[in-house]
């Protein structure tokens, strides 16, 4: 993190409070393990660093805590990323599951669902994309906030604002860890990679009860590589 991101975020937001920038700032850092999980966070080099007060940083530090990005432990000093879990991944995923089926189901009641073309558009390019390991993250994070994004219920919305950034950092920090011979160790590879466009094409056929059914064989899907990650990784996360 430097002064020149601050900058930068401020130019696109000029009226966000600094407070936020931070946390934005220091929550994508974790997200890309660029701050590994139980790593010491530095208060006073990151006000250093992104050359402000210690103030804005102590209020981010306690929205990371809140968000469950940061731990304080009673019997250490000072604040920690937090470690992987394996039941707030199993949580993060069926909160996940919840929201994104009925998303679908939801989606799949309209004539004609709003940004249904992006959404086929991106559904083909995450097949094309699924090799790529650093060109996914991005598309597969697009597709699945645009669904619940277009399906009408705002409440869905916000509950997903809740867990995406979980979501995310364990969506990259599988990538980060995948090997040559994943593909071939796991047998749903293929299948994987195709399951976007079972879930645009149930939409687009206005069949809400198998995009409710595709959204969450997809999700399921997910939890087993995250869970597969996790446990072949969890001496180095």
């Amino acid at each position: 993190m430097n002064r020149q991101q601050l900058e930068n975020y401020l130019h696109k937001n000029p009226f966000e409070q600094i407070k936020n920038i931070v946390f934005d700032l220091i929550s994508e850092e974790i997200i890309s393990l660029k701050l590994k999980p139980g790593e010491n966070i530095n208060i006073s080099q990151i006000a250093e660093d992104l050359n402000v007060s210690i103030t804005p940083v102590r209020e981010a530090i306690i929205k990371l805590i809140d968000c469950g990005f940061i731990k304080k432990y009673p019997h250490k000093k000072g604040y920690y990323v937090a470690t992987f879990d394996v039941s707030d991944i199993i949580k993060v995923f069926y909160a996940r599951k919840t929201v994104e089926s009925k998303a679908a189901y939801l989606c799949a009641q309209y004539k004609e669902c709003p940004n249904i073309e992006r959404l086929s558009i991106l559904a083909q390019d995450y097949k094309n994309l699924f090799y790529k390991k650093n060109s996914i993250v991005s598309n597969d994070f697009e597709f699945h906030k645009l669904i619940v994004q277009s399906c009408g219920n705002d409440y869905l919305l916000e509950f997903y604002n809740l867990i995406e950034k979980k979501a995310l950092r364990y969506l990259k920090s599988n990538l980060i860890y995948i090997t040559e011979d994943y593909y071939t160790a796991r047998p749903d590879t293929d299948s994987f990679a195709t399951q976007h466009t079972s879930i645009v094409n149930a939409i687009k056929l206005n069949i809400p009860e198998l995009a409710e059914k595709e959204m969450a064989n997809h999700i399921e899907t997910a939890l087993k590589n995250a869970l597969y990650f996790f446990n072949i990784n969890s001496n180095k996360i």
